[in-house]
C-alpha cells in the first residue's frame, strides 16, 4: 500500500511540475508577444512623428512664401499683383462693344435709369468720362465701387483667374446700365456685386421690390434675368455674378 501512494503521490507532482512548465513557457511567450506589440508601437511613433515633422516643415514653406508675396504687394498697395513683379502692369482695357439689341430692355420691362442720379462719382482707382478701374491680385482680391462704395463688385481672395485690372462704366442718362471689364472674364466661384439707385428717385407706382438686376446674355442675343436681394432702406440691389458683362437694373411698368 506505501508503494502504491508514493506512485500516485510522485504522479501528482509531475503532473503539477508540467503544469508549472507550462505555465512558464506561455508566460515567456505573452511576454515576447506583448515585446513586439511595443516594438510595433515604437515603430509606429517614429515613423508617426517623421510624418509630422515633415508637414509642419511644408506648411512652415507656405507660410512664409504667403508672407513674402504680402510683404511684396504691401509696398504696392493691397490691390497690386505680388506674381507681375514689383511694378502695377500698365492699364489696358478696351471697351466691349455690345450689339444693338443691348440698348433695350427686356420685353415687358424697362431700364432704371441710373444716369439720373446725382450720387454718381467714382471712389478708386484712375478713372474717366466712362468709367473707373481697378488693380486686384487674385490671392488677396479687392474691390471697385461707384457711388461712394454702393454700386461695384467685392472680389473675395482666389476668386480671379490671375491678376490684373478690372473697370466698370459710369452710368449715364443714355447707358443706364454698368458693364464690367474685361468684358467676358469668369471667376473661380461666384462673387457679389451691387447696383444702387440711391437719389435716383423711382418712378411713380414702382417699389423697390418690383426692381430686379439682369444681364446682357450674347449667345443668345437678349437679356437674362439674375434677381438679386433688395436692399430698401439702402437703396441698392445685390447679386452674384459669375463673370464681367453688362448689368442693369429693370422694371415692369
Amino acid at each position: 500500500m506505501l508503494y502504491i501512494y508514493e506512485i500516485q503521490h510522485d504522479r501528482k507532482m509531475a503532473h503539477a511540475l508540467q503544469l508549472r512548465i507550462a505555465e512558464v513557457k506561455c508566460a515567456n511567450d505573452l511576454e515576447k508577444n506583448m515585446g513586439g506589440i511595443m516594438e510595433s508601437r515604437k515603430l509606429n511613433l517614429k515613423i508617426l512623428l517623421v510624418i509630422v515633422l515633415g508637414l509642419g516643415f511644408v506648411l512652415s514653406g507656405c507660410s512664409r512664401s504667403f508672407d513674402a508675396d504680402s510683404d511684396r504687394s504691401a509696398d504696392l498697395g493691397i490691390n497690386s499683383p505680388a506674381e507681375e513683379g514689383t511694378e502695377i502692369p500698365q492699364f489696358s482695357l478696351t471697351r466691349h462693344q455690345y450689339p444693338e439689341a443691348a440698348n433695350y430692355p427686356p420685353t415687358g420691362y424697362e431700364f432704371l435709369q441710373l444716369g439720373i442720379c446725382s450720387a454718381l462719382r467714382v471712389t478708386n482707382g484712375p478713372y474717366d468720362d466712362e468709367w473707373v478701374a481697378v488693380v486686384i491680385n487674385k490671392s488677396q482680391g479687392g474691390e471697385l465701387w461707384l457711388m461712394d462704395c454702393v454700386s461695384g463688385i467685392i472680389i473675395e481672395p482666389w476668386g480671379m483667374p490671375k491678376s490684373g485690372w478690372i473697370a466698370l462704366t459710369i452710368p449715364t442718362e443714355d447707358e443706364p446700365w454698368i458693364e464690367f471689364e474685361p468684358h467676358g472674364l469668369v471667376f473661380n466661384y461666384s462673387q457679389v456685386a451691387r447696383i444702387s439707385w440711391a437719389e435716383c428717385g423711382l418712378p411713380e407706382g414702382v417699389q423697390p421690390e418690383d426692381l430686379t438686376v439682369w444681364y446682357y446674355h450674347e449667345e443668345i442675343d437678349e437679356y437674362e434675368y439674375i434677381g438679386g436681394t433688395i436692399y430698401p432702406e439702402l437703396e441698392y440691389i445685390e447679386y452674384p455674378i459669375d463673370h464681367f458683362s453688362r448689368y442693369v437694373i429693370a422694371y415692369q411698368p
